[in-house]
């Protein structure tokens, strides 16, 4: 439907006038770009989404009183604008007292009277909250974590904000298509500040024998969202309630697409915000970016590799880049400080002088005594190839080898971990070895323990 205007008049030129008036020495928190720039966008997204002059006027100076001088500047509003410019101002305000109350407080009031102000009023409320949210995206991309310092409620309280204000605008249901973009903008928000980003890597070109993994990061959703199981790991935390997590979704590749670039570029950006990855495969090859990503951040690590292959090989088909070869290139290129290597049973000679140059410490499947702890001084990072299991516990991989460990066996290990995990992968399940989904259940089952275990050490418990 489309909106008939009037045309603006002398009273907006002066609302213009009264904003840059109370506001021109004014920054953002951060940028420093000019405040009056958040203004011309509030009162933009008013007019663009129905509302009259009135309106416009008071999205203009909807920060004037609570800013800049309280109930003194609304009254001069109220005499220059009139009754209803006025109101709306008092109504965008989220405290006009001196001096305010704490942050939460306040916040919790204001929610509480967005519930029943009116709809002109919800109307530049959600366009000032969308502009800021829009803002906040940016800077966190640009930036990174320390974003987050320049809000008085941190990281957690400006996520439950936001996450309370699209609630609100829901109940209200007003003003559709700027409510779409603010859910958005919160879900965004949400990524940016998880201490753990799942990330869906669906590679397999790097693949031998069969492709087939680089269906596994969607079929392992599946199962995990499937109703079949809840979210709730072992520990008892609940990850469907835990806010230190995020789905980022799967990376696209083209075929002029280069995996590592893409792989190392988006992990890169993770961690840079403060964030570790758990990384979904795809084939064992994506481990190789990951690892270098997380390593340029943390230094050298000390990687957990469950697997029953050693994927050491220099160069397996003459391709150095295939998935029995990223730890090779991890090891040349000085990303591991030292490699454990744990449910290994195909290691041939050629893998096992490897193994030897750089001292891999592997504890075969036939040695194998049940977990134990393994602790680690620095960074761990934890690479599951899900073959490392029985086949009769993981029939969907590519590489069947019988003589395996348990799920049980899986689970201990990742709960034994004596370190800080800072990243991790979940790769080489193939779905299509396994039309009844088991091995992507048994697969979102471990994503459940690993990213439990990444947020409990997170939250220092």
């Amino acid at each position: 439907m489309k909106h008939q205007f009037a045309a603006l008049s002398q009273r907006f030129r002066d609302a213009l006038g009264a904003a840059f008036d109370y506001h021109h020495r004014q920054v953002r928190k951060g940028s420093h770009v000019p405040y009056v720039s958040h203004l011309l966008a509030v009162g933009g997204l008013v007019l663009e989404n129905g509302g009259d002059e009135d309106v416009a006027v008071a999205a203009l100076l909807h920060d004037a009183a609570e800013d800049q001088g309280g109930e003194d500047t609304l009254e001069a509003i109220r005499v220059r604008f009139g009754e209803r410019v006025a109101g709306l101002v008092r109504a965008c305000s989220d405290c006009l007292q001196s001096p305010k109350p704490p942050w939460r407080e306040r916040k919790e009031a204001y929610l509480a009277r967005l519930e029943t102000a009116p709809a002109d009023a919800v109307l530049i409320t959600l366009a000032d909250k969308v502009h800021n949210a829009r803002t906040i995206v940016a800077d966190l991309e640009r930036e990174g974590a320390s974003v987050w310092t320049r809000f008085r409620g941190g990281k957690s309280g400006t996520l439950w904000y936001y996450k309370s204000l699209v609630h609100c605008f829901r109940r209200r249901g007003r003003f559709a298509p700027l409510v779409r973009e603010l859910t958005w903008l919160v879900h965004r928000l949400q990524q940016l500040g998880a201490r753990v980003t799942v990330l869906g890597v669906p590679f397999d070109a790097h693949s031998s024998h069969r492709r087939g993994p680089a269906l596994a990061p969607g079929r392992i959703r599946e199962a995990l969202h499937s109703g079949s199981m809840n979210l709730t790991a072992e520990s008892g935390l609940d990850l469907r309630t835990c806010d230190g997590w995020a789905d980022a979704g799967d990376l696209s590749f083209s075929r002029t697409d280069s995996m590592v670039e893409k792989v190392q570029e988006a992990v890169a950006a993770i961690v840079k915000r403060g964030g570790s990855v758990l990384a979904l495969g795809g084939d064992h090859s994506i481990t190789v970016p990951v690892v270098r990503a997380v390593a340029a951040h943390h230094g050298p690590l000390n990687i957990l590799h469950l697997d029953a292959h050693p994927d050491l090989y220099p160069a397996l088909d003459g391709n150095p880049m295939s998935h029995g070869s990223p730890f090779a290139r991890i090891l040349e290129e000085g990303l591991a400080q030292r490699l454990v290597q744990v449910g290994i049973r195909t290691m041939n000679a050629e893998q096992k002088r490897v193994a030897e140059r750089y001292g891999v410490e592997v504890l075969p499947s036939d040695r194998w005594r049940g977990p134990q702890p393994m602790a680690f001084e620095g960074p761990v990072y934890l690479s599951l190839d899900v073959d490392c299991l029985d086949p009769a516990y993981a029939p969907g991989v590519s590489h069947h080898e019988p003589g395996g460990l348990s799920p049980r066996d899986v689970m201990d290990l990742i709960a034994g971990i004596r370190g800080r995990l800072v990243g991790a992968d979940l790769v080489e399940i193939n779905p299509e070895r396994d039309p009844l989904g088991i091995t992507a259940a048994v697969g979102a089952k471990l994503l459940k323990e690993i990213l439990a275990r990444m947020l409990t050490q997170a939250e220092g418990s």
